[in-house]
């Protein structure tokens, strides 16, 4: 058996020409013979892994973006998002504060995700915005995002959605023992799933949406213990 190995190859069609010598292998009657092979290549959108970010309180970030440790001690904000169309993940580590305003900070921009992280501490109360400080914070017009798999405990707000905030996605978070809200949607955020959450011993309202926000989706969420 021979293997014949092909590299850097190009996208796009290629065919390859065999001549064959051994009788063993050709059609009878024929000592030799040519057979002709094409196939195709096809690399497709292939992208390089993330390699983890080491990121400091402050941090404005404008690509994808892994942790490669804990953020922790931020006065202010955690994590600013700076561009539309990017992914943090946090990879289980903790974003804290002792008194700042967010964990992660979006405002007006879109596809944004947040996942994996847990994010606690951010309790300052109302922030210079006139608004409650949080774990998580899309405010705005942050539209199309997805809030996965985080932890929110400890801060005033866990997660909280604001102005025309519309078709996210709060999916498989938990959001406990928070100083207001666990969940909280907020004047005129619409279209939003909010699904499968867990928003325990808040100190008011597990999930609350206010304000002209409707046409949300609120299933399969578990609140319990909320004053």
């Amino acid at each position: 058996t021979n293997t014949i190995q092909f590299n850097n190859l190009s996208e796009g069609k290629h065919i390859v020409r065999v001549h064959l010598s051994n009788s063993l292998h050709n059609p009878p009657g024929n000592p030799e013979a040519d057979i002709t092979f094409s196939f195709n290549v096809n690399t497709g959108n292939v992208s390089a892994p993330i390699v983890p970010t080491v990121l400091n309180c402050g941090s404005i970030i404008t690509q994808d973006s892994v942790l490669a440790q804990d953020v922790v001690g931020c006065n202010i904000n955690a994590i600013d998002i700076g561009a539309d169309n990017i992914v943090l993940d946090c990879n289980g580590h903790t974003i804290s504060s002792n008194n700042g305003y967010y964990g992660v900070y979006n405002t007006r921009f879109d596809n944004i995700t947040v996942k994996n992280c847990i994010i606690k501490g951010f309790n300052f109360g109302v922030t210079p915005l006139g608004l409650n400080s949080a774990g998580i914070f899309f405010y705005n017009g942050s539209d199309n995002g997805l809030i996965e798999n985080n932890t929110v405990e400890n801060n005033t707000m866990g997660i909280y959605l604001g102005v025309n905030s519309n078709s996210n996605t709060i999916r498989n978070n938990i959001a406990n023992n928070n100083d207001v809200n666990g969940i909280y949607l907020f004047n005129r955020t619409m279209f939003n799933l909010v699904e499968n959450n867990i928003a325990n011993g808040n100190l008011l309202n597990g999930i609350y949406l206010d304000l002209e926000s409707s046409n949300n989706s609120v299933i399969m969420n578990t609140a319990n213990n909320n004053s």
